[in-house]
């Protein structure tokens, strides 16, 4: 019979390997909840409208507004939150100071990097015209989910108190609006890392480097205007090729192709490249598909889509503003996204590798949850490229396909956007589109007016022409 005390070394010897076991077994640390950014963003609002009734925060806001860094009345919290009136206090101090817990106030707004105050123009209320003694703003949290589902804008005063608003009308009211910016992208920095990482970088915080996601936004150096009207002023190639009846007007500008004097070969002309002009609104319409008061300014977001003579998709992608107010300036009357002045370069038109048509989709911006977005993209490739052993290169021969046939290549692809973005159709820009056509409405009795060929998706007009790179 075993003695009870002889097994007592044995358990303690299995409990201490027990123990050790579970030593070597990791912790695992509670996973990190995501952010809602409704419930922040609300929270942030609840506090700006407190301290709307302090005259200092109003001037302060309206000081900041009326900067414009992105173009637009916003505020950006991150820039701005050290911004100083003339007492020395920062819009943080002032805010702080009106929240249940200013320690909790200054790491929750820390959460959403892009939170922005937005000051509208409306009828009643501006940020030019803002009388800051008089005037308190509510303030209202733009959520485009709620917008996408037809729900109502919720805005706050000073006491908490909750009125309910419409996107698509215009409120007889001040009224300031907490919102995510469309214009400003960030990325993660280690603190030692290289400031200037991306080429329009303005802003660094301990954590976070914060750029502008098109040239276009930086209202820190320089403003791209959008007018009512377009210049139409066609590269003198692209004239040329017209006026001497070369049917695919390309093939003039990219390879030199002019076969009346002789010419019907030629290498691709890497100093030219197709440039996106300008757009407008097919019909006063639209107006309430993708535009409302609370946005401010329009991001519109083109994506184009090549394949490629292997059967694989490339894209690039272009950002630039848009002024609702002139687009729709009333009535029947339509106005234009005028580029003229600073153009946006797509791409060198490379026939035998992207072939014969390249796909557009246009988006109007807004912040939101990552969807999928799917497209089909199909081109003609011709074969008639050859090495030229005179000039050493590789060359087209012979006007569109030339004589040797062709193929065609098809592919689908996706690509990210937001559940907040109003998709404003597709277009095919063609190889053998003309880069101009005659105005309808050119005086007659007088050299005639030509304007840029015109793509249509639906809802918008793009104007797309070959020009001079350099």
């Amino acid at each position: 019979m075993r003695k009870p005390w002889r097994l007592l070394p044995l358990a303690i010897l299995l409990l201490c390997l027990s123990c050790a076991k579970q030593s070597d077994t990791p912790v695992q640390s509670p996973k990190t909840q995501p952010v809602n950014t409704a419930e922040v963003s609300t929270a942030f609002a609840k506090v700006l409208a407190k301290a709307m009734q302090n005259k200092e925060v109003r001037d302060l806001i309206k000081q900041e507004a009326l900067k414009k860094f992105d173009n637009d009345y916003d505020v950006l919290y991150q820039l701005s939150r050290t911004a100083k009136l003339g007492n020395g206090k920062t819009l943080e101090s002032l805010l702080a100071a009106y929240a249940d817990d200013s320690t909790a106030f200054i790491a929750m707004a820390d959460q959403l990097p892009l939170t922005t105050i937005f000051v509208p123009h409306l009828d009643k209320f501006s940020p030019q015209d803002w009388n800051t003694v008089e005037q308190i703003p509510i303030v209202a949290v733009r959520n485009p989910a709620d917008k996408n589902q037809k729900k109502q804008l919720l805005a706050y005063d000073a006491n908490g108190a909750t009125t309910a608003l419409s996107y698509e009308v215009q409120p007889d009211k001040p009224v300031i609006i907490v919102k995510e910016n469309e214009r400003v992208a960030f990325a993660k920095n280690t603190g030692s890392e290289r400031i200037a990482q991306h080429d329009n970088y303005f802003l660094r915080t301990a954590s976070k480097d914060f750029y502008f996601t098109d040239a276009s936004y930086n209202g820190l150096s320089t403003a791209t205007a959008t007018n009512s009207r377009l210049d139409f002023t066609v590269d003198p190639a692209a004239v040329y090729a017209r006026v001497n009846n070369i049917d695919a007007v390309r093939d003039y500008v990219y390879y030199g192709l002019d076969p009346a004097h002789g010419v019907d070969k030629g290498p691709l002309k890497n100093n030219y490249a197709e440039f996106l002009m300008g757009l407008r609104v097919n019909s006063p319409a639209s107006k309430s598909f993708f535009v409302d008061w609370s946005d401010g300014m329009l991001e519109f977001r083109m994506t184009v889509f090549f394949i490629a003579s292997e059967g694989n998709i490339s894209s690039v992608t272009k950002n630039f503003p848009g002024d609702a107010a002139v687009l729709f300036p009333g009535g029947d009357a339509t106005g234009f996204v005028d580029l003229t002045d600073h153009p946006i370069e797509l791409a060198n038109w490379d026939m035998e590798k992207y072939g014969d048509a390249w796909k557009i989709l246009l988006i109007e911006y807004d912040p939101g949850a990552e969807i999928t977005y799917n497209t089909s993209v199909s081109s003609t490739f011709g074969y008639n490229f050859g090495l030229d052993v005179g000039l050493g290169t590789k060359v087209k021969i012979g006007l569109k396909f030339g004589i040797s046939g062709s193929t065609t290549k098809s592919s689908s692809t996706s690509i990210k956007i937001t559940d907040g973005a109003d998709n404003l159709g597709e277009a095919i820009l063609d190889y053998t589109s003309p880069a101009e056509v005659l105005d309808p409405y050119s005086p007659p009795r007088l050299p005639p007016h030509y304007n840029y060929y015109e793509l249509n998706t639906g809802v918008i007009t793009i104007y797309i022409t070959p020009r001079k790179r350099f």
